[in-house]
C-alpha cells in the first residue's frame, strides 16, 4: 500500500446529521479502473484489510 498512499487522492464526503450517520470516502488512484463492481469490491476489501493491519496515526489535539 505505500505506493497507493503516495498517489491516491481521498475525498471525504460527510453529510451526517443529528439523526443520521452518512459518510463516504471517494478514492481516486491514477491509472486504476475496475472492469465491474466485483473488482471494485475486492479493492475495497483489500484497502480496509490494509487499514486494519496498519491504522492511520490520528493527530492529537494540543493541550493547554
Amino acid at each position: 500500500l505505500p505506493a497507493l498512499q503516495q498517489q491516491a487522492c481521498v475525498i471525504d464526503l460527510d453529510s451526517t446529521t443529528p439523526t443520521k450517520f452518512s459518510r463516504h470516502l471517494v478514492v481516486r488512484v491514477p491509472g486504476l479502473a475496475f472492469a465491474d463492481n466485483h473488482q471494485a469490491g475486492e479493492f475495497v476489501r483489500c484497502l480496509v484489510d490494509a487499514m486494519h493491519r496498519q491504522p492511520c496515526q490520528q493527530p492529537h489535539a494540543a493541550t493547554a
